[in-house]
């Protein structure tokens, strides 16, 4: 028993005292930044053929494509944002004229800024692609899908001057001599076992496409706040005296956490930046790599409560509501 001014309190009360407050915070709370909070990664397969919606309105699917990768949808909102979604997972959300709606795409963007040849591994929708292009980057695409390609270049609108190669990204990074001032890693999603793609001979290949100079985004997806990968993959990318910091989400699953290395001469900076468009109502926390040298350790996701696992869901439907549209069907099903 807990006693203070207010009386006796069991922690299970105050336990469900908590819950029950965040779960009217986020039932009462209005939100036009949501939109821009959508950095998680992946959306429920329940209900995605009926339609998606979204606090920018409801969705419609506007096409169904059968790619390399699998099945590609298409959805559009009503202010003409587009969702590239490949399975169960959100790879692109993008504004008409090809701006991310997603926070962890415009904090590569922001890390990349001052660079002038960027690589980027992993295309999907290439509005990472099309927001470096458009702020005067030589920019090269990487991606074994050639399908993304036509996709970012008719719903996307990547641009034709966008350099494209359709490849596994190892064998390109085997067979390239070129070295760029910046490289964007931005591959797989919820399913991918990114320890296994990203071992030590492959983040040795991606370190020596990168200048002594240059600058560094990788993003992943973490299944929780106490797992390793991040750490781990971090210390392949090291090199010695460039900086190299971890931007991820704690306390939310199978979020995203996006690696930054710096060079010597800049990394010291890094902890001052502050990328304002990127992380704008976000939350995003930085830090230094915990245990560089540590194996890689995944742990099983913790059992939640019932209560927890609503309140859980209720997040996601606030941040990015996927299920029946109440005043839309998707084009497919007209």
């Amino acid at each position: 028993m807990i006693e203070n001014g207010l009386g006796p309190f069991t922690p299970l009360a105050v336990r469900t005292f908590l819950l029950l407050y965040i779960a009217l915070s986020l039932m009462f709370k209005t939100s036009n930044r949501c939109s821009y909070r959508i950095g998680l990664g992946r959306a429920k397969a329940t209900g995605l053929p009926i339609g998606i919606t979204s606090n920018r309105g409801s969705m419609r699917q506007i096409d169904l494509i059968d790619s390399k990768s699998g099945v590609v949808a298409i959805y559009e909102d009503r202010r003409g944002g587009r969702v590239y979604l490949e399975g169960s997972a959100i790879q692109t959300y993008a504004d008409p004229d090809g701006t991310s709606l997603l926070s962890y795409i415009r904090l590569m963007a922001d890390v990349l800024a001052p660079c002038k040849e960027v690589l980027v591994l992993g295309c999907a929708g290439g509005s990472l692609a099309t927001m470096l292009h458009r702020s005067g980057k030589r920019v090269t695409v990487i991606d074994n899908n050639p399908e993304s390609f036509r996709i970012a270049r008719h719903y996307f609108g990547m641009a034709p001057a966008i350099r494209c190669v359709a490849a596994d990204f190892r064998d390109y990074l085997e067979t390239e001599s070129a070295q760029f001032d910046g490289i964007a890693v931005d591959i797989g999603g919820p399913t991918v076992a990114f320890q296994d793609l990203f071992d030590a001979p492959t983040c040795e290949a991606i370190c020596k496409r990168l200048s002594p100079a240059g600058r560094l985004a990788m993003n992943l997806i973490i299944p929780e706040a106490a797992d390793t990968l991040a750490d781990h993959i971090a210390s392949g990318l090291m090199a010695e005296g460039a900086g190299l910091w971890i931007y991820d989400q704690i306390g939310e699953r199978d979020f995203n956490a996006v690696l930054v290395r710096l060079p010597p001469t800049e990394h010291h900076n890094l902890r001052d930046e502050v990328y304002g468009t990127a992380l704008d109502n976000v939350p995003w926390t930085k830090r230094p790599p915990r245990s560089p040298l540590a194996p890689y350790h995944h742990r099983q996701k913790t059992p939640v409560s019932g209560l927890e696992r609503q309140l859980a869901e209720l997040f996601m439907q606030r941040m990015f509501d996927i299920g029946p549209a109440s005043d839309e069907r998707p084009l497919a099903a007209r």
